[in-house]
């Protein structure tokens, strides 16, 4: 069941958006992100190795500047359609972090090809539903959905020795990042 919901977080992530708030694409993405949390606690809370001692040290020294700071309620939080910029979305991203640490390289790779399948469905939607000169697809931001297919190329490249729709998907989000026009995305 477990694996299930965190199968179900990867394939929507590119794909979710919420037409009905006045956020509509970050807000869904973010609650998707914060899911992370409770699925880290079903998945048995914390295992403490020393080699993460400097993981756990960043996050606990963020979480007391957020306590502390002149809003501590912004620096939980994060600002409004700024979600990712709060402690909490930061803490997200460590239980996920921890979560896939302790999964297989078979199940990891299950994630990824979910992933990449949602966020190719994600571009080819984004042509056809959002034309525009620039393709921001369900991201909402080209600069967005250029972050995002940047981090993905590297590791779409690496499994094309295994196999091979990888290299199809390689050169189709090379493409598509040409097409976001995000100049910082190209150079990441």
């Amino acid at each position: 069941m477990r694996h299930i919901i965190l199968g179900a977080v990867f394939f929507l992530f590119p794909l979710v958006v919420a037409p009905f708030l006045n956020d509509v694409y970050c807000l869904p993405k973010a609650t998707l992100l914060w899911l992370s949390v409770p699925l880290f606690f079903l998945y048995g809370g914390f295992h403490f190795k020393i080699e993460e001692i400097p993981i756990y040290l960043w996050i606990s020294i963020f979480f007391i500047f957020s306590v502390f700071s002149l809003s501590p309620f912004l620096s939980f939080w994060g600002n409004y359609k700024y979600y990712f910029h709060g402690f909490f979305s930061v803490f997200s991203g460590f239980c996920l972090f921890l979560i896939l640490k302790k999964q297989p390289v078979e199940t990891l790779s299950r994630f990824f090809g979910l992933f990449v399948f949602s966020l190719f469905v994600s571009c080819l939607a984004g042509v056809v539903l959002f034309p525009s000169a620039r393709l921001s697809a369900a991201f909402g931001n080209p600069n967005f959905l250029g972050g995002v297919l940047a981090m993905v190329l590297p590791f779409c490249f690496y499994l094309a020795e295994k196999n091979k729709i990888y290299i199809f998907f390689f050169f189709f989000f090379s493409v598509f990042l040409l097409l976001t026009y995000s100049r910082a995305s190209w150079i990441g």
